[in-house]
């Protein structure tokens, strides 16, 4: 049992908020792997577009589906000494990393390089069975096990949603969707760390600020990616950094505002004075 999460003795009754975490836990395993099958639904219709031999496009699918696995072993590891908390945040952060790559990829090597990065999201099934037992006795913890693991629906998620959104909306468009809610997921973790303190109103019109500010003024891709740019950099600070959170933000919309002024995905052209 890990130290770092609100946790059952064996025989002790059912720890309070133990059903709201399970949903979370349950919710945050399926969207991750919708995360790790996102390369399947899209091997056709990329195959077709790159004109990708069979081998090519099996060897695409299959290295986030191959590391996804290896990876079950370090991270059930980290997950004893740090807490499952910690980990789905840090892991939730990255995934939607990965996810708003493979939006960007346009050529075979980078949707590798972005499906070896997806692969991380498969091992969420190994972080997610010691968080969920901590909160129940265990005579409740294979009840508790099964609802979680009803979290492989994720893949079916993933099947017909990703073609989808590729169809019409596009690939980025597909990338972008997955890592807003593998973000906002993220956030919902680190949701018991944050208190609500009287300046709280102030720092969500400044954290609003950054969103605006490394977005663009006036570009809904902009928002979007703002929004999951500043939630990645809170999450991870949250756990990593917690003493320097707010900095994180202001030292991404700093970077961003000084290589383009006027935010990434803004049209509007900053004169120069």
């Amino acid at each position: 049992m890990s130290s770092h999460d609100t946790a059952t003795q064996p025989g002790a009754p059912e720890t309070a908020g133990a059903g709201r975490n399970l949903a979370l836990a349950t919710a945050a395993f399926a969207v991750c792997f919708s995360a790790w099958g996102m390369l399947a639904p899209l091997a056709p219709k990329v195959q077709e577009k790159l004109d990708l031999s069979d081998t090519e496009t099996a060897v695409m699918i299959a290295i986030p589906v191959v590391l996804g696995s290896l990876l079950r072993i370090p991270l059930g590891w980290l997950t004893d000494k740090l807490g499952g908390r910690a980990i789905f945040t840090v892991m939730l952060a990255y995934s939607a990393g990965a996810a708003l790559l493979i939006g960007f990829a346009t050529s075979y090597v980078a949707l590798l390089g972005a499906g070896f990065l997806l692969g991380v999201a498969g091992a969420s099934f190994a972080v997610g069975v010691p968080f969920v037992a901590d909160w129940y006795p265990s005579k409740r913890q294979g009840f508790a096990l099964g609802v979680y693991g009803a979290g492989n629906i994720g893949t079916a998620v993933a099947a017909f949603s990703i073609p989808f959104l590729y169809t019409r909306f596009g690939q980025l468009s597909a990338g972008i969707a997955f890592g807003a809610v593998l973000g906002a997921f993220g956030g919902a973790f680190t949701a018991p760390k944050i208190s609500v303190t009287p300046g709280l109103g102030v720092e969500v019109i400044v954290i609003a600020f950054a969103v605006v500010a490394i977005g663009g003024m006036g570009s809904i891709p902009g928002a979007l990616i703002g929004s999951l740019i500043v939630g990645l950099g809170r999450a991870a600070a949250v756990h990593l950094f917690p003493q320097v959170e707010l900095f994180v933000v202001y030292a991404v919309m700093a970077l961003v505002l000084a290589i383009r002024p006027e935010g990434l995905f803004s049209r509007m052209q900053a004169r120069k004075i």
